[in-house]
């Protein structure tokens, strides 16, 4: 597993080089030659081991969860380095990985060097080391072996993840560590499936987290719709909903691996662990009106311009608006979104998605019910907040509805910018793109085919 440079440059000249680690430390061992505890505790190597086993464990941690690596490790061209650097709700978090069961005055060097190029975008720094126990010394985490599992603890789901799984991710793998007693496995061999497992694994950890909502909507929409549904679409959408999020986050792991290190974060030091619940909630509320501005400017972006509509024309597609349209998007999307909307946001108010894993689960729940196929009428909030029928609309087929009520959580943004439509009582119009659907395997392809323009569809650049 490589683990790549952080390519921030805090007024230091930088490595650029990647580094090498073993996700199979007993692979590792076996190559170096320690057969057994007693050559591990004298060997030359075991510094460099015990790191790896760090290293691979936090790595295949997040693997576990289904969420990309964003590891990397940080060090200039006058030796100043840190041995894992990752990017957490709270700041920059460093990582300094020591292999000696006590710990020493000089650990903290390295940490408070990086403290003092990153300034107020680090995070308190930790050290893991080979002994036990749990503190703080020099300003700086310190945390032996058998804590590894809460180093890098981001959110409440991870916290909750990791009660279950400690004992796995904490154990030394064959005599890693004095005392312990292990199985030798095997080398394993990469393939698809191994490659495609922890991205599965994310897709059907996000369905389970918004499974509570999403199940009895989608028994409404069968008892009462508020159009007819077509089981062929519904079929399809079901179908898409999990492939659509192996893939997109499959892309948008390696696009993120790649800028995310080049982005400040949290550029205003807003901090929400322990914050009052007033501040909180202020932080919140400025966080999902700045999202939803940014969405409604990407959305218009992806109406006007060509090259986005190709995408985004899949989404429209659907002459069935219901609620798994909310995941009826081309897998590429979400990559793009990633720059206009997610950079943004993570300049401005850090990783707060990931430390408040309860917004981005509320973000998809509002996705999936103004999307929902229900005769629900919202009658004078229809004005405060965006609904089913408010943004059927967007999807008419009707000619008078398009380019409207581009907004996805607070019409406040149509109204400013012109395009919205307040629909009239009982109006709930067919949705997609006319009688001329476009082939769905053509529009699914990295770079979708666009049809000539159609008479009608004007306002629509396809």
């Amino acid at each position: 597993m490589r683990l790549a440079p952080y390519q921030r440059n805090f007024g230091k000249r930088l490595v650029k080089t990647t580094k090498l680690y073993f996700l199979d430390t007993d692979l590792a061992a076996w190559l170096l030659g320690m057969l057994d505890a007693a050559t591990l505790q004298t060997h030359e190597s075991r510094g460099a081991l015990f790191k790896t086993w760090v290293v691979s464990e936090l790595i295949k941690r997040r693997f576990n969860l289904g969420e990309p690596a964003e590891l990397f490790f940080w060090r200039d061209n006058v030796g100043h380095e840190v041995d894992v650097v990752s990017e957490t709700a709270a700041g920059l978090q460093a990582i300094e990985i020591k292999s000696g069961t006590t710990f020493a005055r000089d650990g903290p060097a390295a940490a408070s060097k990086w403290q003092s190029f990153a300034g107020r975008e680090a995070a308190q720094p930790a050290i893991m080391f080979g002994g036990e126990g749990r503190y703080e010394r020099q300003g700086c985490r310190v945390l032996g072996w058998r804590e590894l599992a809460s180093v890098l603890t981001r959110s409440c789901r991870d916290a909750v993840w990791l009660a279950g799984r400690a004992k796995t991710h904490v154990r030394l793998r064959h005599n890693l560590h004095p005392g312990h007693r292990g199985t030798r496995t095997s080398p394993s061999t990469m393939n698809y499936l191994d490659f495609l497992a922890p991205y599965a694994a994310g897709a059907v950890h996000a369905i389970l987290l918004v499974s509570w909502f999403m199940v009895p909507m989608l028994l409404l929409e069968v008892v009462v719709p508020g159009q007819k549904l077509n089981p062929l679409t519904v079929a399809f959408n079901l179908l898409w909903a999990p492939l659509y999020l192996i893939f997109a986050a499959l892309l948008l792991h390696h696009v993120s691996a790649v800028v995310r290190p080049a982005i400040p974060i949290n550029i205003f030091g807003l901090q929400i662990q322990d914050a009052p619940p007033w501040k909180l909630a202020l932080i919140v509320f400025v966080y999902l009106v700045l999202f939803d501005l940014l969405f409604y400017w990407f959305h218009r972006a992806q109406h006007k311009w060509q090259w986005m509509w190709r995408f985004h024309r899949f989404h429209h597609s659907d002459n069935n608006v219901a609620l798994l349209s909310a995941t009826r998007h081309h897998w590429v999307e979400e990559s793009i979104r990633f720059f206009m909307i997610f950079i943004p946001l993570i300049i401005l108010f850090g990783n707060h998605l990931q430390a408040l894993p309860w917004l981005g689960i509320a973000i998809g729940v509002s996705g999936m019910f103004i999307h929902w196929n229900s005769p629900l009428r919202l009658g004078v909030l229809t004005s405060l907040v965006v609904g089913p029928q408010y943004h059927r609309i967007h999807h008419s087929v009707n000619p008078e509805h398009h380019d409207k009520n581009f907004s996805v959580m607070f019409p406040f943004w149509d109204r400013v910018f012109g395009t919205q439509y307040l629909p009239k009582p009982g109006e709930f119009p067919r949705t997609g793109l006319g009688p001329d659907q476009p082939n769905v395997l053509l529009q699914l392809s990295p770079w979708p085919m666009l049809q000539r323009r159609r008479p009608g569809m004007a306002g629509r650049p396809d």
